[in-house]
């Protein structure tokens, strides 16, 4: 989404017992590691402990249980606004494949409006005329997703807003913001045929203010329905968040916590830089010292979490995916050197350019932090 949402945890459900139950199960159920992001070398797992007498999700009270398994749908809903489809196609009986095309439509949309849309005065009939290729070469260039892909993104939709449990709002506004997502690849489709067979030189230009108007209003109820989701996310975001991270104090999962605690701390620094960032490339009012406070609090608890790295055995009872917590950490010094490089670079007439790499890193950060937590 535009608006940065950032990511809400799935706790894997931190059953302790899982990886017995795992063994008992044949070859062709075992359950694959997520590769979303570039393979880590396994080191070899130390010698099994073990069973406690009771799993962490049987002393769980049935509020914190529920809490876990809205959060695990709650995340596969951001997977879609995210248009991270590798992630979701990985827990859905419906896989999406070869999505290159499905990502990022709204960005595309935006710039083929920005050549030729209500806003630019310039770009009339008169001018299209006279330099078609100009205003239909964005579109042209575009590689759009096919009928099939689309088709299987409504079937994945479809599932996932069946699926239990049941979160009615955001089942309701996500399946809206996936409908309108379809309807403005058709419109760039419709657009794009228009162009590609030069039939606007047979109906000497006819329909193409109806063909750029419609994308138009397409692109807007997408952002509509886009806005609304992310107000319900961000809702249920922060219900199910606090009873987390109250269950991680409780539980004495002190590695949980502290990723979560980053995560959150991350959050709040892009977000104040992205909320005082105008079109103009100018940064207003941006609290830096407060921002400065916020990165040594990154850089104390990344300490603490470096202590773990390599150590399975801790990482396995906190919950955490053995593979990818040493990543995790890893990456953390790559997040806090692009928030300080954003920082000195505050008067920078390429300023945007640093907050897109600012934005960048930090959706790099949420896909390992997900995997971790996983």
């Amino acid at each position: 989404m535009p608006t940065k949402i950032l990511t809400l945890i799935i706790v894997s459900l931190l059953i302790i017992s899982c990886d017995d139950k795992t063994k008992q199960q044949p070859d062709d159920k075992q359950p694959v590691e997520s590769t979303n992001i570039s393979v880590i070398e396994q080191t070899p797992a130390p010698e099994p402990e073990p069973e406690p007498s009771q799993t962490i999700e049987q002393t769980m009270d049935e509020t914190t249980r529920q809490a876990y398994a809205q959060s695990a749908k709650i995340k596969l809903w951001l997977s879609v606004f995210n248009y991270d489809y590798g992630y979701l196609g990985q827990i859905s009986n419906k896989k999406v494949k070869n999505t290159s095309t499905l990502i990022d439509l709204d960005k595309k949309t935006k710039k083929v409006l920005q050549n030729c849309g209500e806003k630019n005065k310039a770009c009339t009939l008169k001018a299209i005329k006279k330099e078609p290729l100009k205003y239909f070469s964005l579109v042209l260039n575009l590689s759009l997703p096919s009928e099939k892909l689309l088709h299987n993104y409504k079937l994945l939709i479809d599932e996932l807003e069946k699926s239990e449990p049941q979160l009615l709002e955001l089942d309701t506004e996500g399946k809206k913001f996936a409908e309108n997502y379809v309807k403005l690849a058709l419109a760039l489709h419709e657009l794009q045929k228009y162009a590609l067979n030069d039939e606007y030189q047979s109906d000497d230009y006819k329909k193409v203010p109806k063909l750029f108007n419609q994308l138009a209003n397409s692109y807007n109820e997408f952002i509509q329905a886009q806005n609304s989701a992310k107000l319900i996310y961000n809702k249920l975001y922060n219900e199910i968040h606090d009873i987390q991270k109250l269950d991680f104090k409780k539980r004495g999962l002190t590695l949980q916590y502290d990723c979560m605690e980053i995560m959150d701390i991350t959050q709040e620094i892009v977000g104040l830089i992205n909320s005082t960032f105008d079109e103009k490339n100018n940064i207003k009012n941006l609290d830096t010292q407060a921002i400065e406070l916020k990165i040594q609090q990154i850089i104390d608890i990344s300490d603490n979490l470096k202590k773990y790295k390599g150590d399975y055995a801790v990482i396995k009872m906190q919950g955490l995916n053995r593979i990818y917590f040493d990543g995790f950490v890893d990456y953390l010094p790559k997040m806090i050197t692009q928030i300080k490089l954003v920082l000195t670079k505050l008067d920078d007439k390429n300023i945007n350019q640093e907050i897109k790499s600012l934005n960048t890193t930090e959706n790099s950060l949420i896909q390992l932090y997900n995997n971790s937590t996983n």
